[in-house]
C-alpha cells in the first residue's frame, strides 16, 4: 500500500490505537459526573476505569500466546468492531452495570486491536525505515495515554460524559474501513481457524509418534 492511501490507512489506524490507549484513563475526570448520574459509591463508579483496564490485561494475557497464529488483520478487525459496538453501548448505558459491562466488552476490543496493530504497522513499509512501525505505534500509545484524561475531561465539559464514548465510535469506524494489510474479514478468519487446526493437529501426531517410539523395542 502506496501513496496517501497508505498515509490515510496508518493515521487512522494510529487513532484507534491512541483511543484504546486513551480508554484507560479518559474518564477520570467525568467521574464526579458518572457519580452522580448514577448515584454510586466511590467504589462503585472507580469499575468505570477498573474494568476497561483488567479486561485489557486478561485479554492480552490469553491473546500473546496465539498471536504469531492469528491473522493480524482478522484480528485487528474484530478489536475494532467490539471496540466500536461498546463504545456505543457505553454511550447509551442506562445503569452502572450496564456501563461497566460494557466498558470490559471495550477492553476486550482494545486489547485484540493493540496486539493485532503492531504486525499491522509493519507491513506498512513506512519510509522511516525498518522499526518505523513499532515506533509509530509506541508514539500513538504514549500519546493517547498522555492526552486522554484532559480530551475526556473537555467533552465532558462540553457536553457530558457520554460524548467520551459517541467521539470514539467514528474513529474506530473509520481505521476499520481503511484497515491496510488485511485480506478480506471471511478469508482472513477461515486461513486462521486453518493454521491453528494445522499446527494442533501436527502437535498431536508428533505425541502419537513420540509415544510409539518410547513403546518400540
Amino acid at each position: 500500500m502506496a501513496g496517501r492511501g497508505a498515509g490515510i490507512s496508518t493515521f487512522l489506524l494510529a487513532a484507534a490505537v491512541a483511543a484504546a490507549f486513551a480508554d484507560s484513563s479518559i474518564v477520570v475526570l467525568a467521574l464526579p459526573d458518572l457519580y452522580r448520574a448514577f448515584d454510586t459509591s466511590i467504589v462503585g463508579v472507580s469499575w468505570v476505569v477498573t474494568s476497561y483496564n483488567m479486561a485489557v490485561v486478561a485479554a492480552a494475557v490469553f491473546f500473546l500466546p496465539l498471536a504469531s497464529r492469528l491473522e493480524p488483520g482478522a484480528t485487528a478487525r474484530a478489536g475494532i468492531m467490539l471496540f466500536a459496538f461498546a463504545s456505543l453501548g457505553c454511550a447509551a448505558a442506562w445503569r452502572l452495570e450496564a456501563l461497566v459491562g460494557f466498558r470490559a466488552l471495550q477492553g476486550l476490543g482494545g486489547a485484540l486491536l493493540l496486539g493485532a496493530s503492531l504486525p499491522l504497522f509493519d507491513r506498512l513499509r513506512l519510509p522511516s525505515g525498518r522499526g518505523a512501525g513499532a515506533a509509530l505505534w509506541t508514539a500513538a500509545g504514549m500519546a493517547g495515554a498522555a492526552w486522554g484524561p484532559a480530551l475526556g475531561g473537555v467533552l465532558t465539559q462540553l457536553a457530558d460524559w457520554r460524548a467520551i464514548f459517541v467521539a470514539q465510535a467514528p474513529v474506530a469506524l473509520a481505521a476499520l474501513a481503511r484497515m491496510p494489510g488485511s485480506a478480506p474479514a471471511g478469508q482472513a478468519v477461515r486461513r486462521s481457524i486453518g493454521h491453528v487446526r494445522s499446527r494442533y493437529k501436527d502437535r498431536k501426531e508428533g505425541e502419537g509418534e513420540g509415544r510409539l517410539s518410547r513403546l518400540a523395542p
